[in-house]
């Protein structure tokens, strides 16, 4: 309980650490989105602000990110064969990058919270409660040719040994960019594979994403379409 108090105390200190920064031209990214499937979704909301006011630069980044939502699955340890579930999570890291003129490259580290109300306590999972860690997350992406980037994202927290990875392989057509994603996540309680397609959209200042494919695996350990839609503001 102190941990999880004193991760939500750095979380909320850090994001307002992060408003009260002076703001620079392409000094600060915030984006917001939503995931679906058929008996799921979780939707977020993030930002992160470069220390030196650029994000095209090399040096130091503050990031910080929410979501909710909610879940069911099916068991037979709990009367009705089904549990529903509320999450939520939050995170704030420090980090750093690397750009250059096809690349760029950012690690982070810090602290991380989630919470997963399960309406029916189902004793063969353990992910249940509010529990605090260390999270630590990398991110970037390579130009691999004229109009070909290879993008990647993977984090690992500490509590609930959760995890996320995702790599895109997209070519870019000007307007918008498009190619195949595939990803892997999950935590104690289930694990899960998607394959897919990605759609980026620019449309100026902001950058619309739009992606979907099948997910193998999961709590209920079977196949499922997933969807998605993200927007990200250069500010």
């Amino acid at each position: 309980m102190t941990k999880n108090l004193l991760l939500s105390t750095a979380l909320a200190a850090g994001t307002m650490i992060m408003a009260a920064m002076p703001a620079h031209a392409e000094g600060n990214k915030v984006w917001t989105g939503v995931s679906v499937m058929e008996d799921s979704y979780y939707a977020y909301i993030g930002g992160v602000r470069a220390f030196n006011g650029d994000l095209n630069k090399d040096g130091m980044l503050m990031r910080a990110s929410f979501g909710f939502g909610s879940y069911e699955y099916d068991t037979v340890a709990v009367a009705g064969g089904e549990v529903e579930a509320d999450q939520r999570s939050g995170d704030i890291m420090i980090g750093y990058q690397w750009v250059g003129e096809s690349d760029r490259f950012a690690i982070y580290v810090g602290g991380a919270i989630e919470d997963h109300d399960l309406e029916q306590q189902d004793p063969n999972n353990g992910v249940h409660g509010s529990e605090g860690g260390v999270k630590v997350q990398a991110d970037g992406y390579l130009d691999l040719m004229p109009n070909v980037k290879l993008s990647g994202l993977g984090s690992y927290t500490s509590a609930y040994e959760t995890y996320y990875t995702n790599a895109s392989l997209t070519y870019d057509f000007g307007m918008f960019e498009f190619g195949p994603e595939a990803g892997f996540l999950g935590n104690k309680g289930f694990n899960q594979n998607r394959y897919g397609a990605k759609l980026g959209v620019d449309l100026g200042n902001i950058d619309l994403t739009l992606n979907g494919g099948i997910a193998v695996g999961g709590r209920d350990d079977d196949e499922k379409a997933y969807g998605g839609i993200s927007l990200a503001f250069s500010l």
